[in-house]
């Protein structure tokens, strides 16, 4: 609430590139031993998914151990629409 105690002054906005965040992005998870969402763990996480399917095809089972999955391998998970 900058507004209610600098009423007179003027905040620029500036925005982060996408370079910037990415790489911030990158660092953090570096830092806690995580990787980031790639290509190459969709392979993985659909073999995965499908030995999950055969136990059982609740979505909610199947979406928990997924995400539990990306948990255990320190994978970030991807956005909403990709998982």
């Amino acid at each position: 609430m900058a507004w209610r105690y600098f009423s007179e002054a003027s905040f620029p906005y500036k925005t982060i590139t996408d370079h910037k965040d990415y790489a911030q992005h990158k660092l953090i998870a570096d830092f806690f031993g995580y990787c980031l969402w790639s290509g190459s763990v969709t392979t993985a996480l659909n073999s995965w998914a499908v030995q999950l399917v055969r136990r059982d095809v609740t979505p909610g089972f199947v979406s928990t151990e997924l995400i539990c999955w990306l948990n255990e391998n320190k994978i970030i998970r991807p956005a909403y629409f990709t998982l």
